[in-house]
């Protein structure tokens, strides 16, 4: 709940922090943006993927790209272990930092794409949030 209260304060500007995936399989790009303001503030960033139990793996492998406000493009991939756990009627939700100390050193909008490799059934959702460092 902490890092909840801490993660929407992160976020000052129009954010799309979370993208629903899809009820089926999960094959196309979800894209989130964050409106950045502060240059200057370290922080991290939280990769949260919601499952459920249609989901019978238990890692994840993800492309996850970012488009800078000054056109720069990175990709790379991301190996999420995903716990197993939970009911039927309870989506998982599993969260870890993916970034440490980033700084967004351009103010405007950066764009991320997040897309697994290979097809997969049972991810209901995706979410970047900034973790701004407090002094």
């Amino acid at each position: 709940m902490a890092v909840m209260a801490l993660v929407l304060t992160s976020c000052t500007s129009p954010c799309r922090m979370m993208a629903d995936v899809g009820i089926g399989a999960w094959h196309e790009p979800a894209e989130l943006f964050i409106d950045n303001e502060d240059t200057l503030a370290p922080c991290d960033l939280l990769l949260v993927v919601r499952s459920n139990t249609a989901f019978d793996g238990d890692t994840l492998t993800l492309r996850i790209g970012v488009l800078t406000p000054d056109s720069l493009r990175c990709e790379e991939s991301l190996l999420l272990s995903v716990p197993r756990g939970g009911s039927a009627a309870v989506a998982r939700e599993t969260q870890t930092v993916y970034r440490r100390n980033v700084v967004l050193a351009d103010s405007g909008r950066y764009v991320f794409t997040v897309v697994p490799q290979r097809t997969v059934r049972g991810i209901e959702a995706v979410g970047l949030f900034p973790v701004r460092k407090r002094p």
